[in-house]
């Protein structure tokens, strides 16, 4: 319990009173209300359905937990919950990178910055009970899947579906309690209509694909999941095998993963491309559903349990990625032109790819050739738990 100065909204002359509550096993019906208190009437914020939330964080329903353990924290100032927080220890992933790394996701918290120490604090000693050194995030559970760290530019903007958003002072409140730049991450957007440069680049990738028939782009097929999931398995661990923020992953669990990407009726959308037959690259792309649900929410503080992919005209792309051997080959080009001819052909006005990381010069460069434009800025905060953070 923390007890501090200042003005009760009840009393109006008591001190508020803060306490941290650990929720253990369950998600609490106030940690998933919390969004929708603090983000009511923000026009670029998505309301999504809270099951999405449990979807993420019950052991029953995420493979994930069979290999990681987790600790809700929620800060309750006055008996109302202020701010909450997940603090994730996953040994697979020390193991593997030979690191004493735990994790932080799910943060949100009102515009006080001892609320907000009390939560990271609360995070941090619980992973450092567990030997860790050194606590990163947001993430959301686990590296490399779902809301992808804190969102640092394009606040005015519509957040898109497997994006983050909160409030431009949660930078603040991050400076305060500590926690430091790891990494930032980037969301190109893609608009197709009236966009004469993607259109010129698009005839000359079509030109130049003829001369290489060797590559084919095609649809993840439904009939054979467990085939393609090994497939795009297989893809992932190759690329970022020695990624600081990724850790390989099991079948299981990347089913689960390719579940928070999208549905099953829209993983046609999923491509592989392969050079003589071998698998060489990837797109998860999927409809942009939070723009379903911000249009079908009549208000952030009832959410719609679902929503279809009808009048949806953005599609979004998680993870775009070739595997190393195949880089200098026309892997990327076929599957970046197959993807853009696609969402075309299927209806959709615009593409948004997010979590390029800023060192991926590579990509960059490709997407701002074909008249992308950077939209959105995600950053990937860490802290050191043993001095607190």
């Amino acid at each position: 319990m923390v007890a501090r100065g200042g003005t009760s909204p009840d009393t109006g002359n008591a001190a508020a009173m803060t306490t941290i509550e650990a929720a253990g096993g369950a998600v609490p019906d106030a940690f998933l209300r919390l969004p929708y208190e603090l983000y009511r009437g923000t026009p670029a914020w998505s309301p999504r359905p809270p099951d999405a939330t449990v979807h993420l964080l019950d052991p029953a329903r995420n493979p994930y937990w069979k290999q990681a353990e987790r600790e809700l924290f929620m800060v309750v100032e006055n008996g109302d919950v202020a701010g909450r927080i997940v603090a994730v220890y996953d040994p697979e992933y020390c193991r593997q990178h030979h690191s004493n790394t735990g994790f932080f996701g799910f943060f949100e918290c009102r515009n006080d910055a001892v609320l907000a120490r009390a939560l990271v604090v609360a995070a941090a000693r619980w992973l450092a009970a567990r030997g860790c050194r050194r606590m990163i995030g947001p993430f959301h559970p686990m590296p490399d899947a779902y809301d992808l760290g804190l969102l640092v530019e394009g606040f005015a903007l519509p957040q898109n579906s497997g994006e983050p958003f909160n409030f431009p002072f949660y930078q603040e409140l991050f400076a305060a309690c500590g926690l430091r730049k790891l990494v930032d991450l980037s969301a190109f957007h893609h608009a197709f209509a009236d966009n004469p440069v993607w259109e010129k680049m698009m005839a000359r990738l079509h030109k130049h694909l003829q001369l290489h028939t060797a590559v084919r782009v095609r649809p993840f097929d439904p009939a054979h999941g467990t085939r393609d999931t090994e497939i795009l398995r297989a893809i992932l661990n190759d690329v970022y095998a020695g990624e600081p923020l990724f850790s390989c992953v099991s079948a299981t669990l990347l089913q689960c993963v390719l579940q928070t990407y999208a549905r099953p009726e829209d993983m046609r959308f999923f491509l592989i491309a392969e050079v003589h037959g071998e698998p060489a690259g990837m797109n998860l792309l999927a409809p942009d559903y939070d723009e379903a649900l911000r249009a079908a929410a009549a208000t952030p503080a009832t959410p719609p349990a679902h929503t279809t992919t009808r009048n949806i005209h953005g599609i979004r792309t998680g993870e775009f990625c070739i595997a190393p051997r195949f880089r200098h080959t026309a892997a990327a080009a076929a599957l970046f032109h197959a993807s853009w001819e696609m969402a075309v052909r299927e209806g959709f006005q615009w593409a948004e790819l997010s979590f390029q990381q800023e060192d991926n010069t590579a990509i960059c460069r490709m997407l701002e050739a074909f008249g992308a434009v950077r939209a959105k800025r995600f950053r990937i905060y860490e802290g050191d738990v043993t001095t607190g953070v």
